[in-house]
Formats: C-alpha cells, structure tokens, sequence
C-alpha cells in the first residue's frame, strides 16, 4: 500500500497525473503495485481517493467516504455482478481469452499516452456467445449471488446486447457454462470465466447459475467465507481490536508491564454515550464497553478493562501480526524460530515507528 502510494506522489510531482485516465496507466501499470491491487479488490477506490492516506477518516468529506464505505459494507440496492476490467491486473496467463483487449489500450515507448478506456473482460466467441470474467465474492449468500446475476442481465449495455441476439423461446440447456475459477490471493472473492449465451431466457440462465452455486466445490467455498461477516461484526472486528490494542503496547514504552499502563491508559480515554434518566429526565454520560468485553461479578462490561492479564495482550499482539503478515507477506514474514521470532519483533516495530 505503502508503496503504491509513494508512486501516485512521483508521478503527480512529475505532472504525469492529470486526471483519472493518466492515474490509471501511471500507477496500476507500476510493478510495485501490482501484487497489492491484485490481493486487495478495495485498493482501487483508496488510491483513487485524494486524501488517501493523508488525511484521517474523520477528516474525509461524505463523497470520499461514501465512495470507500461502498466496496466494505453491503447495501440495500443489489448491485450487479462485477465484470473484472481489462486495465485492472488480472491474471492473464490463465486467462488467455483477453490478451487482445488489453494490447489494444497499450502504446510503445515513445509514443504519446491516450486516455485509458475502462474495458469489461467480456469477448464474443460466437454469434451470442460471450466470454465473461466475473469477480463473484463468496462471503455473499448465495440469494444475494444470484439477485447480482440477474442485475447484471438487467444492465443497459447487456440488455443492448441482447436485443441484437434473437432471444430463444425454447430452454436453453448449454446457455451457462463455468469454464474456471481462480481465487483472488486470500480473500473470498474469486475471478470466474463463464460462457453466457445471451440469446437464452434469464430464466434460464437465472436457474443454471443457481445450479453452479450449488455444485459441490462452490458449497465448499461458501461454507468457508460465510464466516467472514462484513459490516459491525465478525472477526475482522477482533482483529481491529487486536491492531488497536498492539499499536498501544508499542507506543507505552514502561517495560516490563506495559499491559497494565494499556489498561490505564485506555480506561482513560474510554468512548462514553449519553443516556437520559426516567426520574430525573436528565442525560448522563455512562461509560462504553470494549469490543467483546465480559460482565463478572464485580463489575459490568462496561467497567471491564481491555486486558484482563499479560496473556490477553500477548495473543492480541500475536493476532496482530499474524494479520499483517498474511495481508502484506513482503514486509512482514511470520518467524519458525525464537531468534527468528525475536528479530521479526524488532523489525516490526522500526517499520512501524517510520510509517
């Protein structure tokens, strides 16, 4: 990310970003970038964000953070299936299919850069016959999978296509075929090649990506990623709690019971709510509980405090960088060993103290 980032500053120092068409030749094309834009689906809208990471989320104004809530949170209105674009770094030696609509946005040395067209992965085959690459996200139910399949029939330029092609009265049995799946890096979304007639009813082609979603290996995929709930809970949330609480530990510098100063200090600067008594109609301010506190005898979950002993801070600090090291494996690469174990750490902080 890190590193994305100080290429979007050089190419804007060096007046090669314009505007929108310039960033994407002069950013996603860079090779430091490429493994973090094909790992992390969301990475496009950070960078397109101007403020990124300059300034806080707090500091943010509504559009940039509505367009940034729009890739983590799910939302109302489905959406369509996402069609992966060309410009974006696809694996092409496994999807051969689109070499030839990504040579057409490239230009040799020398010559003058064109606006990029934004191109959908979608190549005719054979007379209604298209080739398409979806980005299908297994954390979604497979109602909401299906209800995204059929907004993307419903999109203008699909629906355009379709009235070119006679639609078929009779059912269609070949009209959908999943020619393959590649998993995007460790996240739950995958890059699926399907072959889609769009002369067939949506009926059919509805009924037919139902059936995939059903096959043997996608009920695998989903049983998997269901767990990794999206918005307000789910383990992601944890592992928040576990950065947070780290980045503590490291900037108290009191050794060897930094955990304790934590605590202190946390309680400190607890968030508090305001509630209105019934008798005296009065608003108080009461004290919020941590993420996934626990009530005991003594005190409510609210009173709690974040560590309970030096365990809970050392599997915090543990979840912490495991996290980061299977999100960025080329600046953070879990020890086998004590030693190993111990240099990792002091590496670990120096990084961070920089960034």
């Amino acid at each position: 990310m890190w590193k994305a980032v100080k290429v979007r500053k050089e190419a804007r120092a060096n007046g090669k970003l314009n505007c929108k068409n310039d960033f994407w030749q002069n950013v996603f094309y860079e090779a430091e970038v490429e493994e973090w834009i094909r790992s992390a689906p969301w990475a496009t809208e950070l960078l397109m964000c101007e403020s990124f990471p300059d300034k806080d989320w707090n500091e943010l104004s509504e559009p940039e953070r509505k367009k940034i809530m729009f890739m983590f949170y799910a939302r109302r209105k489905v959406e369509p299936l996402p069609v992966q674009y060309v410009q974006l770094h696809y694996p092409k030696e496994k999807y051969p299919e689109f070499s030839e609509l990504a040579e057409q946005n490239k230009w040799g040395q020398g010559e003058p850069q064109k606006p990029a067209k934004v191109t959908d992965a979608m190549v005719q085959k054979s007379d209604s016959v298209y080739d398409c690459l979806f980005r299908v996200d297994f954390s979604e139910s497979p109602k909401s999978l299906s209800q995204q399949f059929v907004e993307w029939l419903k999109l203008p330029k699909i629906d355009a296509l379709r009235k070119t092609h006679n639609e078929r009265i009779s059912k269609v049995s070949k009209s959908f075929r999943a020619k393959k799946i590649v998993r995007q890096w460790h996240t739950s979304s995958y890059w699926c090649l399907f072959e889609v007639d769009l002369s067939a009813r949506k009926g059919d082609l509805t009924k037919q990506f139902k059936k995939w979603l059903a096959s043997l290996g996608n009920k695998k995929r989903l049983k998997r990623h269901c767990l990794n709930k999206r918005g307000k809970t789910g383990q992601w949330k944890d592992r928040l709690k576990d950065l947070a609480a780290w980045r503590l530990c490291r900037e108290i510098i009191q050794q060897p019971k930094t955990w304790i100063y934590a605590n202190e200090y946390a309680c400190q600067h607890r968030k508090k709510k305001l509630v209105v008594v019934m008798k005296s109609e009065l608003a108080q301010e009461i004290p919020k509980p941590f993420r996934d506190a626990k009530r005991t005898k003594n005190s409510p979950a609210n009173q709690a405090p974040l560590f309970s002993d030096q365990s809970e801070a050392s599997d915090a600090a543990r979840n912490a960088w495991d996290l980061l090291a299977d999100l960025i494996p080329s600046e953070f690469k879990k020890p086998s060993s004590d030693s190993e174990l111990m240099k990792w750490r002091e590496e670990l902080v120096k990084f961070c103290s920089k960034n």
